[in-house]
């Protein structure tokens, strides 16, 4: 989240005009973050889903928006934290989606090439990124916050849920 606040702050100053300090203040006074830990609700059986994977060969990695620390807290709630082999969050300092450093970042740690990676994700953010950083194949999934209608353009792929990736 600190880099979708870090935007807000841009946005304020360059489209807005506000000072710098201007913007950060009036971004403070409004930004709340909901707890990630406690609204996250899996919607498949997602322990399963990556043991399958990892099963066969995969390597599991995650690219979010939100912080490191809430999202290590809910992988952990969600019985994930040993099938994640890599983590790029939005306060490690890295440009935001739909930016593709994210992806990149992780293909470097886990030395699979991007044209070997799957991008799965559930707005067009995730899959402009996985596009930016020329992955094989970007996974629309309508278990989000998108519909198909938004996603269809911007995906090879397109699945009602993350457990469509073992059916």
């Amino acid at each position: 989240m600190a880099g979708l606040r870090r935007l807000a702050v841009q946005v304020l100053i360059g489209e807005v005009g506000l000072t710098p300090a201007a913007a950060e203040a009036a971004v403070a006074q409004v930004w709340r973050t909901p707890d990630p830990v406690t609204t996250a609700h899996p919607l498949a059986d997602l322990p399963a889903l990556f043991s399958t994977l990892r099963a066969h060969g995969l390597k599991i990695a995650v690219a979010t928006s939100d912080d490191r620390a809430p999202t290590v807290a809910t992988l952990a709630k969600l019985g994930l934290a040993d099938f994640v082999a890599a983590l790029a969050c939005g306060d490690d300092g890295a440009p935001i989606k739909p930016e593709p450093e994210m992806v990149l970042t992780l293909c470097r740690t886990l030395a699979v090439p991007p044209a070997r990676t799957v991008m799965v994700g559930d707005n067009v953010a995730d899959l402009k990124m996985g596009h930016a950083a020329r992955v094989g194949l970007t996974v629309g999934v309508l278990s989000g916050v998108s519909s198909a209608k938004i996603l269809a353009p911007h995906a090879d792929l397109i699945l009602p849920t993350v457990a469509g990736l073992i059916e």
